[in-house]
């Protein structure tokens, strides 16, 4: 299987067919951190996810391990990524190894 799965990530390394520009993706993260603001409460994503979420939309053949505990906020980040990436015209396709995340993300993809 790990031969597989290195040669699968080293194939798609250069693959820029779903990259977007980092304008783009961060139009989207401040968007999102604006709509889930709420008067007196300022929601603001970790460093850690916005990383991610530029990562996924931005590097070229970007394959990102998204870990964390329940409520981490794992699915709130790849709800930007999904609804920049359909803004984009692409038809995305999620999911996770916990039935409740893969529930909530196929309602959104």
């Amino acid at each position: 299987m790990t031969k597989y799965n290195t040669e699968s990530l080293l194939a798609r390394k250069d693959e820029t067919g779903f990259q977007l520009s980092r304008k783009e993706a961060i139009a989207a993260i401040l968007a999102k951190e604006s709509e889930l603001s709420k008067p007196g409460k300022p929601f603001q994503f970790s460093m850690g996810q916005k990383n991610a979420m530029t990562a996924i939309m931005c590097e070229a053949g970007a394959v990102v391990l998204c870990p964390g505990r329940a409520g981490s906020g794992k699915s709130t980040l790849l709800d930007v990524v999904i609804e920049e990436y359909k803004r984009n015209g692409f038809k995305p396709i999620a999911t996770s190894t916990s039935s409740v995340a893969t529930k909530g993300l196929a309602k959104s993809t």
